[in-house]
């Protein structure tokens, strides 16, 4: 059962890899490696240039919102996070985590530029605890 569970992650993960097309796929990993070290600026820079051959790609478009969350462009953090939700309006249970992330910062980019976000929601906020990146009182559980 746990091999049969390894095996379906690998091929989940390598499909998300392989729909990056091949200029893209070494700008995804050079970005990936960049973020690991905290130097954010430069994956941006990697997460552009992927873009660039592939403007429509999933996976770049999500780290480029994420390295633009790190640097706190908000603005520019909220737009990727958008654009992000856009391209999988359609394959929303692929990609439920990673949507359920670009909403937070979303939210989070809107309190940080000053915008009104509301009142509390009734979304499930269970994956949230005690951590720094805070909303409205809530804390984001980071991996």
């Amino acid at each position: 059962m746990k091999f049969a569970l390894a095996v379906m992650m690998v091929a989940y993960f390598a499909g998300q890899v392989l729909s990056c097309s091949s200029r893209s796929y070494e700008h995804y990993w050079r970005g990936k490696d960049l973020m690991h070290t905290k130097d954010y600026k430069a994956a941006l820079a990697e997460f552009e240039k992927g873009l660039e051959a592939d403007p429509d790609s999933v996976l770049l478009t999500y780290e480029k919102g994420r390295a633009l969350y790190a640097m706190e462009r908000w603005a520019d953090a909220r737009d990727a996070f958008t654009r992000f939700l856009e391209l999988t309006d359609e394959k929303k249970s692929t990609y439920d985590d990673e949507r359920w992330d670009a909403e937070f910062c979303i939210k989070k980019c809107a309190q940080m530029l000053g915008e009104d976000i509301g009142g509390e929601s009734d979304e499930d906020d269970s994956r949230f605890d005690g951590n720094d990146d805070t909303l409205g009182g809530i804390t984001m559980k980071t991996r």
